[in-house]
């Protein structure tokens, strides 16, 4: 499009992310929310919301992402304080 033009692009970690994931859709809204700070390499504390629907699609798509999450070391704290 544009003939001998570059575009460089940096990824320079910010330091680390909260995310606060919302009730009614957790797991769609987290993704949304911690897949860019991933990309860029930052390091993420996820809090899971408390009044979280027990649906079994939203047991098992947050069950997917701590699994998918724990390689990227993030932190997931959940209602007892612990973290995963």
């Amino acid at each position: 499009m544009w003939p001998k033009k570059v575009a460089i692009d940096f990824q320079i970690p910010l330091g680390v992310i909260l995310a606060i994931s919302p009730f009614n859709y957790p797991v769609n809204l987290a993704v949304s929310k911690i897949a860019p700070a991933l990309i860029a390499g930052n390091s993420i504390v996820l809090k899971p919301p408390t009044q979280f629907d027990r649906r079994p699609e939203n047991e098992a798509g947050l069950k997917l992402l701590r699994r998918a999450l724990l390689a990227a070391h993030v932190i997931l704290p959940d209602s007892r304080g612990y973290s995963s």
